[in-house]
């Protein structure tokens, strides 16, 4: 799997998948080598001694964690990213928009 034949891929640590409880049908390959390619294309693999990177496709992933969530209590909002605000108060706030265009945070 690379990232030209699949752009919704993403990198889960191991420890991630055991500390998360991430089922292995969500884990669709196991990397043991990296490469590494330059704009000229030469290339150097580089191996992942003892261990793998899971590789996840999102589009399931993404699905599986917002499921996994709102069955433990999470209030699924389906909206807009608006903007980011940080302030001594509040850390991170994250405004969206839902739908029926009223702001949640």
């Amino acid at each position: 799997m690379t990232a030209a034949s699949n752009p919704a891929a993403a990198q889960v640590p191991p420890r991630l998948i055991k500390d998360y409880d991430i089922p292995d049908d969500q884990v669709v390959a196991r990397i043991r080598t990296a490469r590494m390619v330059s704009p000229t294309k030469r290339h150097v693999d580089i191996p992942i001694d003892n261990c793998y990177v899971g590789m996840v496709d999102r589009e399931h992933f993404d699905e599986f964690l917002r499921v996994r969530a709102a069955d433990t209590g999470a209030e699924r909002v389906t909206g807009t990213y608006t903007k980011i605000t940080v302030t001594p108060a509040a850390p991170m706030s994250i405004t969206a928009t839902k739908k029926a265009a009223r702001p949640v945070q």
